[in-house]
């Protein structure tokens, strides 16, 4: 037996499209995955940190343990892959 599903599948393993910041600012979908690529800014809390591409800023989270053997300075290029989400103050991070 065959079945037909017309579903779109969102997670790791789909696409690995790159998404602006400005994008995820300006239409975000909480759940939604996405792949940003640039650099941390600000330290704003213990895994909480300010991200930019160049094109707008967004606050993302981060395991504080994945920094532990991967050192990150202002400087460095980073990929960040996680789902947007929206804090209480209603403003769109990726975690």
């Amino acid at each position: 037996m065959c079945f037909s599903a017309n579903a779109q599948y969102e997670g790791p393993g789909e696409a690995e499209i790159r998404t602006k910041v400005s994008d995820v600012m300006m239409k975000p979908r909480v759940g939604q995955y996405v792949v940003i690529e640039g650099r941390l800014t600000k330290r704003l809390d213990t895994g909480v940190f300010m991200f930019t591409d160049g094109t707008a800023e967004i606050r993302i989270r981060v395991d504080p343990r994945t920094l532990v053997d991967n050192p990150v300075t202002e400087t460095s290029m980073v990929e960040i892959r996680g789902r947007i989400a929206e804090d209480f103050r209603s403003t769109p991070e990726i975690e």
